[in-house]
């Protein structure tokens, strides 16, 4: 894959991947994303699940 950004973006990950905490921008990339993930996953959370509706005509009995 092959991403392409703006010259501020390729600064930033190339300053977070110069920090010594990630060992290339692949991995500034893949962080970014997972964070990403994470925030629209708080942001829009997936619905509940529905309670099974009972068959009609039936009470629960044997």
């Amino acid at each position: 894959m092959n991403v392409s950004t703006t010259s501020k973006l390729a600064t930033v990950v190339q300053g977070q991947a110069g920090t010594g905490r990630y060992r290339s921008a692949s991995e500034v990339v893949r962080a970014a994303l997972r964070l990403l993930l994470e925030a629209e996953r708080e942001r829009d959370p997936p619905p509940a699940p529905q309670a099974k509706a009972s068959r009609p005509g039936r009470t629960g009995g044997r």
